[in-house]
């Protein structure tokens, strides 16, 4: 896998666009990568940091496949206030290991057939629970941040529809390993739905 951390200036009219409609920067995020027939990005997941830093946005992006953050199509969709370095992660979790996470994520819940949002801290810290434990963590102590409603727009060209809604909370705690190669995939996977939305990448950091 490899990450890389974009810096987007705010007061750029493209940048601005791609903010607003997750799904937009996700294509445009896609530039960097080969064509499908090619290879294409393979897994990508990526996610607006929370950091302020006055003027620019930031975006973390991991992909499977190595990015060209200079390839010119991706220069026609989206403005970088520089070519960020990429960083390629081998990471290696042993078991027992504790470690700082941040998560960003849509979590929802199936009732009667359609898909609810979870909103009360009881419900989304269960919901987050019973996430880490299928991907191989063990949940020690983690804390909700509500980022509030997110809307996208899955449309390329013509009139736009309805947007699309997802609640978007981000999780920041410490976790265990205790099955390492679950804990890799789901790395590599990401954790929850609307991962094309900039939902589910699950960032691991020492603890110190």
């Amino acid at each position: 896998m490899y990450l890389s951390k974009l810096v987007l200036p705010l007061l750029d009219r493209k940048n601005q666009r791609l903010l607003a409609n997750p799904y937009r920067l996700h294509q445009a995020i896609m530039f960097a990568f080969p064509h499908r027939e090619q290879g294409g990005a393979g897994r990508l997941l990526f996610r607006h940091e929370p950091e302020q830093d006055q003027g620019y946005a930031k975006i973390l992006v991991q992909s499977e496949a190595m990015p060209n953050w200079e390839a010119p199509t991706l220069i026609e969709h989206i403005s970088l206030a520089e070519v960020p370095p990429v960083k390629r992660l081998q990471l290696k979790l042993d078991p027992g290991m504790l470690l700082r996470f941040r998560l960003r994520a849509n979590p929802t819940v199936k009732k009667d057939g359609k898909r609810r949002a979870l909103l009360r801290e009881e419900e989304l810290l269960n919901w987050l629970d019973r996430k880490l434990t299928a991907a191989g963590f063990k949940l020690q102590t983690a804390a909700t941040f509500s980022e509030g409603q997110v809307k996208a727009i899955r449309s390329n060209k013509g009139p736009e529809g309805t947007p699309m809604v997802f609640n978007s909370v981000r999780f920041e705690g410490v976790v265990q390993v205790k099955d390492e190669a679950k804990a890799l995939k789901s790395l590599d996977d990401g954790l929850g739905s609307a991962k094309a939305f900039g939902f589910g990448l699950l960032s691991l950091m020492p603890l110190r």
